[in-house]
């Protein structure tokens, strides 16, 4: 499992975190509204990490 970063973690903390599959299509949903290329870099290495995780490893966050 990629360690988050603390810019991660915080992001991740404004969106729904029910499940992993949530989160993920808020922050699809999310990019979609970001202009700053810096956020958009945060918003995607997120998500990229959310992705290869396990439900299992979700939850442990």
């Amino acid at each position: 499992m990629k360690k988050f970063t603390f810019e991660e973690l915080c992001l991740i903390r404004i969106f729904d975190t029910t499940t992993r599959e949530a989160l993920c299509n808020e922050l699809i949903t999310g990019l979609q509204f970001v202009s700053e290329p810096e956020m958009a870099s945060l918003f995607a290495s997120t998500l990229e990490k959310l992705e290869a995780l396990t439900d299992e490893e979700f939850y442990k966050l």
